[in-house]
């Protein structure tokens, strides 16, 4: 591989993984990239968040996990696909994704989080322009793509089941992570944000009821593992690490109450909306204390909404 193709790799191993990161709020542990004449193949491996390596531990669940997977690239691809394109100076003609297993076992099918993406690119080689990129993505390995059309498929009510138990397993590493900071800041400084840390700590944890019953009302099974939750022995850390957090949990609810209403779930969408209110709360009360002007989420939220159907 000469310089230029290590480049080259090496940027398109960067873009997956913040792909991946936006698209799921979980970064792969380690990507592979293989680019041929006309074929690239990217590996991320741990892909799967412990929210949904703890749901595919049964074939339901494995066979949801693929699906909800195929869907969410098939409708949010497009940004991916329009970096691939200005990367490799080439256009992405077709492109599918598929999470395969490692083991012969269905119940262990994803515990290494495997995911490939591939992009069959066109031969020609042509700038990049980015009104001029086909959408691509819209179908998986196990149908042959059709680039020219608009098939994207809607989301269903598992899929709608998968994502609140993503947002559940945020609520608890929210509880954690507020539980632990408002006890371990110091200095008079910190004072008035650690005895909020401890209010928002409370709040929190009635979210998590909140979507736990939201689950269960449609017909799903509330998750038990939380997202990891960062430490640090600098403060101010510690609080940038809560505000990154509330910055994701508000564009995943942002998103989350219009895909509800989408498929006519109006009270969940109204219960989220309450979240919501609350979130934006911690999000103002952590940007003051850091001194730092509120986030605008809005960019990552309309990433993530690349099709306007999954996040």
């Amino acid at each position: 591989m000469n310089h230029c193709d290590s480049i080259i790799v090496e940027q398109i191993a960067e873009a997956a993984s913040e792909f991946q990161r936006r698209s799921t709020g979980h970064a792969p542990k380690a990507i592979t990239v293989v680019l041929s004449e006309d074929t690239l193949v990217i590996t991320l491996y741990e892909a799967l968040t412990p929210a949904e390596k703890s749901l595919a531990m049964s074939s339901d669940g494995a066979a949801q996990m693929q699906e909800f997977h195929r869907q969410l690239f098939s409708t949010s691809s497009d940004a991916l696909c329009r970096e691939v394109s200005r990367i490799t100076g080439r256009l992405v003609r077709e492109s599918a994704l598929e999470v395969e297993p490692t083991t012969g076992s269905i119940v262990h099918a994803f515990t290494s989080g495997t995911v490939v993406q591939i992009f069959l690119l066109d031969g020609r080689s042509q700038p990049f322009e980015t009104d001029s990129v086909p959408t691509a993505g819209q179908e998986t390995l196990m149908h042959a793509a059709r680039p020219d059309t608009d098939d994207v498929r809607p989301l269903t009510r598992d899929s709608l089941i998968m994502l609140l138990n993503e947002d559940l397993a945020r609520e608890y590493q929210a509880v954690i992570s507020y539980v632990v900071y408002s006890q371990v800041l110091k200095g008079p400084q910190y004072m008035n944000i650690a005895a909020e840390l401890e209010r928002h700590a409370a709040e929190e944890l009635a979210h998590a009821l909140l979507i736990a019953g939201q689950i269960d009302y449609l017909g799903g099974m509330p998750l038990t593992v939380a997202k990891p939750v960062r430490t640090s022995p600098n403060a101010e850390d510690m609080l940038r690490f809560d505000l990154e957090s509330e910055n994701e949990t508000i564009g995943h609810y942002r998103q989350r109450v219009r895909q509800c209403e989408a498929l006519g779930e109006y009270a969940v969408a109204e219960h989220i909306r309450d979240i919501l209110v609350q979130e934006q709360d911690h999000q103002i009360a952590l940007a003051n204390a850091l001194g730092v002007a509120i986030p605008d989420v809005t960019g990552n939220e309309q990433l993530k909404s690349a099709a306007g159907v999954m996040s």
